[in-house]
């Protein structure tokens, strides 16, 4: 049974694993793309209901979650689970085209 601390959760508890992410969360940067407007107020309305506890969604959460599970499965699907970054510096120390990757 996980051992569970109060630490500025607004009344939640967190059990240790959740507490040490929130505390080595990496340095965010700022990123701008357009949507479309459907898709941006659907965002918004979904944010704003759920809010509050117990999932506390902020646009960047639901961003960030969208964006990862898409190269995840990008990854899975083209890219036998490598990371782009990783495949681009395969290539580059094996000397490959990076044209030829394309196909």
């Amino acid at each position: 049974m996980p051992i569970l601390l109060k630490c500025g959760t607004r009344g939640r508890t967190l059990d240790r694993d959740e507490l040490k992410s929130r505390q080595a969360s990496p340095k965010k940067e700022r990123v701008a793309f357009y949507l479309s407007e459907d898709l941006a107020d659907e965002i918004r309305n979904a944010v704003v209901h759920f809010s509050g506890p117990p999932l506390r969604l902020t646009m960047t959460s639901v961003a960030e979650m969208a964006f990862q599970k898409e190269l995840e499965r990008l990854k899975a699907e083209h890219n036998g689970g490598i990371s782009a970054h990783q495949q681009y510096a395969h290539n580059v120390s094996n000397d490959v085209d990076p044209a030829s990757t394309l196909a």
